[in-house]
């Protein structure tokens, strides 16, 4: 069975910056066929978070987030790097910051943060595309 995961495409500013176990986001408003969530629920920090992708990446059935983040905007010199944030749900409507646990602790100017089987183990990877730096992949061995 393939692993699963989801692509963000509008993650926006303010994800990330809290410890702890996290609440699903409040409903805030629907359309028909849709959900709106408040993100008060993931903390608020300065930088930019400029992508976010949905995967299970522990294995356990739900999906975990994960939040490219580009850092602090300099006008006409591109972003300064930030940490790439991983919340772990844990199936009862808690996300957990499990960032340090999983991600190295670098300061890359991430755009887009993507989960993939890359080595077909079928766990899934995280690969990070960051702008002016180099990109990484972290090639997952065991569930987190």
């Amino acid at each position: 069975m393939s692993p699963v995961y989801h692509k963000i495409e509008a993650a926006g500013n303010g994800v990330g910056g809290c410890s702890g176990p996290v609440p699903i986001p409040r409903l805030a408003r629907a359309r028909p066929g849709w959900t709106y969530f408040v993100p008060g629920g993931l903390g608020v920090t300065t930088d930019t978070s400029r992508s976010g992708a949905l995967g299970d990446l522990d294995g356990d059935g739900d999906l975990d987030a994960l939040f490219g983040n580009a850092g602090t905007f300099l006008s006409g010199h591109g972003f300064l790097g930030g940490q790439n944030l991983y919340f772990m749900n844990n199936g009862q409507g808690l996300f957990i910051d499990r960032t340090k646990h999983v991600l190295p602790e670098v300061l890359d100017p991430t755009t887009d943060a993507e989960f993939g089987d890359v080595d077909g183990d079928g766990l899934l990877d995280i690969v990070v595309g960051n702008s002016g730096a180099l990109e990484r992949v972290l090639i997952q061995s065991d569930h987190p």
